[in-house]
């Protein structure tokens, strides 16, 4: 067996589904894998993870985060994406015009360029009841947040609240950039071509199941077995398996997008979106591989998420 261990770039959850269900059934085991998983590290020091890791140990190690994010300030390359856009956004109090948005810090730059004419400040991460209040208060006309998972836990039947994708390729986007891939997979320069062409393989087996059955992949996602505390690996969620899967399920159509082309980058519009960004953010670009993972393939139209994909 082949160790992988996965750098986690956030808490576990439902965006991870095809990862807990590869892991769950088999999937990587099958392909002659022994796949870990490793609490997150702080945001944008996923790339330096990877590399301080990967010289300590001898097995491949796997990192995971947005392109936005991914900058080759260290020798890494990317080599697929769990998701083929970015899911950043802005929630706002319904029909106002944004004015004031509040961004985590990690991201201010990042929505400043992509939201052209919006003042944008600064507000914790981690504290999404202080974001929620200081939108509906009026302090701000929008908030940051990632349309696959927080305002699952903001919205009931009376919100007046809507939610707005950034990046300039998703449907209804109101940002003036390409934000690229999501749950870019990325790995050092020098890391096992096949080895990363069977983790991209069982990740994408396990996502069209997780796709399937998103209420069965939130149950896999809570039951997954943790040698870290679970506060450290799934953060405030928890082990909440239908919160797990109602966000499987939002992830699933980009999900499935990907898996229908093997979950490989388009190399073209990887450096385009990332020539952008390092025109207006100063971000270095990063190398893209192939290694070989399934041919495309089709969905059935049938399928319970199916009719999404054209979203």
């Amino acid at each position: 067996m082949k160790r992988v261990i996965l750098q986690l770039d956030y808490y576990l959850g439902g965006q991870f589904a095809g990862l807990a269900t590869g892991l769950a059934r088999g999937l990587f085991a099958s392909r002659g894998l022994d796949v870990s998983i490793v609490a997150p590290c702080p945001p944008g020091a996923e790339g330096a993870a990877v590399v301080e890791r990967q010289r300590a140990a001898n097995e491949t190690i796997v990192g995971v985060c947005e392109q936005n994010s991914l900058a080759a300030d260290a020798p890494l390359v990317a080599f697929g994406a769990m998701f083929d856009r970015s899911p950043l956004a802005v929630a706002r109090r319904r029909g106002q015009p944004l004015r004031r948005v509040a961004a985590h810090i990690d991201s201010l730059k990042l929505m400043e360029a992509a939201l052209d004419g919006v003042a944008v400040q600064e507000v914790s991460r981690v504290d999404e009841a202080h974001r929620k209040a200081l939108l509906v208060g009026g302090e701000v006309d929008g908030i940051q947040c990632y349309h696959t998972t927080e305002p699952l836990s903001w919205f009931d039947s009376s919100s007046a609240m809507d939610v707005l994708p950034i990046c300039a390729t998703a449907p209804g986007g109101i940002g003036s950039l390409d934000l690229g891939y999501s749950q870019a997979l990325f790995a050092t320069k020098g890391a096992d071509r096949a080895v990363l062409g069977a983790f991209l393989d069982g990740l994408f087996e396990g996502w069209r199941a997780a796709a399937a059955d998103p209420i069965r992949a939130g149950e896999e996602i809570a039951a997954l077995p943790a040698d870290d505390n679970d506060a450290a690996l799934f953060g405030a969620a928890g082990r909440d398996a239908l919160f797990h899967g109602a966000v499987a399920a939002r992830c699933a159509p980009a999900a499935l997008r990907q898996a229908a082309v093997g979950g490989q980058i388009d190399g073209t519009r990887w450096a385009s979106v990332d020539a952008e960004l390092s025109r207006v953010l100063g971000k270095a670009p990063v190398d893209v591989i192939a290694v070989g993972a399934d041919e495309p393939e089709t969905v059935p139209v049938g399928h319970v998420v199916a009719r999404a994909l054209r979203a």
